[in-house]
């Protein structure tokens, strides 16, 4: 047989493997604890196992009775569901597509009966792991159709989908290897594992080794349940079906229509929900744990060991915390925050979350609230609430203690936090003019050489900046003085009263004099009815580039048949004969004296024409 070697390697691990296990058996019973739970010690669940020779779970367990450590102890029963290892195996050899009856063939009866299992008696909650198996592509040996899927509707798909190939020899043991290593991969999960061999079967005693597949299923507890198909069963498949199933504690079933598999599949439902028994143990510290359980004459044991730790705490606090008041002079007592929660993680080393019975939280040394509840969220965190209002700037150590209900005592690592207060400052008063006080000056000034040399040269500098700025505005006036002195001597006498300005006359246009100035001396005539004069060409029809002027300094306006004069806000004002111009234009007249800033000129009327 083809990878006998293979078997046999696997057949060694099995037997390995069951040493270990805590069972009983009697006239065909198995009796067994499947599993240990101590997530929640001190509460301890048991999962029980228990099969008859066909692999059907036990009932009645009224009778069942415990001993830890060898006292009774009191327990409550109940079902929980675990799922099962399931595979289906089908041999597709050349009657597969042939019609027994009723124009249905056998791989439509196979694909039909998996259909009723994933839908009526598969978990729907993923717990059931179901493998299909099927001759590869080279018909030589075996593949996964699917492998380990918990979801019903893809079972189905996958069968629906799968069209197989008639073969005439099958490779069977191949198959039957590949399904086997399949569940001894599981092995040891506490679940229940279980082969359904689809086939006519006719042929299984010259394709399996029996001796060799009935020891390994034996050693791993894989139970074979064949399903022989055709519209009748011969007595050599009857009987091939029978020594398989029988030395694994299966059954066999004749499958000429689908629901025939169903007492399998029934079976299959009941052990993938198992016994489980939950007590609460008289030892309240870790150790050797030894359970013995009754079943009427049969007993099953289990051993297992306990660590038990106390739990680990952190406190997460920052290490600077903030007081703020609200005025410059708030209280100590008025500071906000008056209290924080400082968390406190709490941690299971030996992986076993318990009830915390007290929690005693200090803060250099004085007790604090205890927390609103002693149960951590689901971070792990406790909050513990710390009261601030009477304390002020400083450091402050904190502690924290708790007991879990086997009483184990952690104690936390002392945290240091600083506390910082935090105010507005005052506003600044408003001095109060008082009389200036006598400055007595130190025989000794406490100054370096370097100190007292760069003092008496800013004095220096800043007295040099004064005098130049006070000899400038000196000399501007002087200018202006003069100026005005000067051209006082050259006022014409105004016109006789009576006269009609000259400047009424039509047909005259205005002309300017520069006469402060004889290097200057020209006539500049007016370029238009609005005219502006100023040191800034970006604004000025007439730039005068002098200091005196301002960018733009003044206007000259034809207006209602005469010039006007006008000062546009400039800073060393307008004159006209001698006289600042306030806010209101004035009328020009003929030979008009006009002073633009220290600069002087004569206003002349002249015909059109004349140049």
């Amino acid at each position: 047989m083809k990878r006998l070697w293979v078997l046999r390697f696997f057949l060694l691990g099995f037997v390995l493997i069951g040493v270990g296990r805590a069972w009983a058996q009697d006239e065909g019973l198995i009796f067994e604890v499947a599993r240990v739970d101590t997530t929640d010690f001190p509460v301890i669940r048991l999962n029980l196992f228990t099969a008859d020779s066909r692999s059907v779970p036990l009932s009645d367990l009224s009778r069942l009775s415990m001993r830890e450590n060898g006292v009774p102890v009191e327990f409550t029963l109940n079902t929980v569901p675990v799922g099962a290892d399931l595979v289906f195996v089908v041999d597709t050899n050349e009657l597969i597509l042939g019609e027994d009856d009723a124009g249905v063939s056998r791989w439509q009866k196979v694909k039909a009966s998996i259909g009723r299992f994933a839908t009526r008696f598969m978990n729907p909650n993923g717990l059931d792991k179901v493998s299909i198996v099927v001759p590869d592509g080279d018909g030589e040996g075996g593949m996964f159709l699917v492998q380990d899927e918990t979801d019903p509707t893809a079972v189905v798909a996958a069968v629906e989908a799968y069209v197989p190939v008639p073969l005439e020899t099958v490779p069977v043991a191949d198959m039957m290897q590949l399904a086997m290593a399949h569940l001894v991969a599981r092995e040891g999960n506490g679940r229940f594992h279980a082969l359904l061999l689809f086939s006519d079967a006719s042929q299984l005693h010259t394709q399996l080794e029996y001796e060799t597949i009935t020891a390994q299923a034996q050693a791993a507890r894989i139970a074979v349940f064949p399903a022989i198909l055709g519209a009748q069963a011969s007595s050599q498949a009857v009987e091939n079906a029978r020594r398989l199933a029988t030395a694994t504690r299966g059954f066999h079933v004749f499958m000429p229509q689908p629901e025939e598999a169903d007492a399998i599949y029934l079976v299959w439902q009941r052990q993938a929900n198992q016994p489980q028994i939950q007590y609460r143990t008289l030892r309240a510290h870790g150790g050797q744990y030894t359970v013995t359980l009754n079943l009427g004459q049969v007993r099953a044991m289990t051993e297992f060991e306990v660590t038990i730790l106390p739990p680990e705490l952190l406190l997460e606090v920052e290490e600077v915390l903030y007081r703020r008041g609200a005025m410059p002079d708030a209280p100590v007592d008025a500071l906000e925050p008056k209290s924080v929660d400082v968390p406190l993680l709490v941690s299971w080393p030996d992986g076993r979350p318990r009830r915390l019975t007290d929690v005693v939280f200090s803060v250099n040394g004085r007790l604090q609230p205890p927390p609103l509840s002693f149960e951590p969220d689901e971070t792990g965190r406790i909050l513990l609430p710390w009261n601030m209002t009477a304390l002020g700037e400083g450091s402050y150590e904190l502690r924290v203690e708790v007991v879990d209900e086997l009483g184990l005592v952690a104690n936390s690592d002392p945290v240091t936090v600083r506390l910082l207060e935090e105010r507005p400052l005052p506003p600044t008063p408003t001095p109060i003019p008082t009389s200036a006080p006598t400055v007595t000056i130190p025989s000794e000034l406490p100054l370096t050489e370097l100190q007292i040399l760069w003092l008496l040269g800013s004095v220096a500098l800043a007295s040099i900046f004064l005098l130049v700025v006070r000899w400038q505005r000196r000399r501007d006036v002087a200018h202006i003085t003069e100026w005005v002195e000067t051209a006082i001597a050259d006022v014409p006498p105004h016109p006789e009263e009576g006269v009609a300005p000259l400047g009424a006359q039509s047909g005259l246009v205005g002309w300017l004099e520069r006469v402060d100035d004889a290097s200057a001396h020209s006539f500049l005539r007016l370029p238009g009815a609005d005219v502006t004069i100023g040191r800034d060409a970006g604004v000025a029809d007439l730039v005068f580039a002098d200091r005196t002027v301002s960018p733009l300094h003044a206007r000259i306006r034809w207006d209602n048949g005469r010039y006007w004069l006008y000062d546009e806000g400039s800073s060393n004002g307008t004159y006209l004969n001698f006289v600042r111009l306030g806010l209101a234009p004035q009328a020009l007249n003929d030979l008009d004296h006009i002073g633009i800033g220290r600069l002087a000129f004569r206003f002349h009327l002249r015909p059109d024409e004349e140049e």
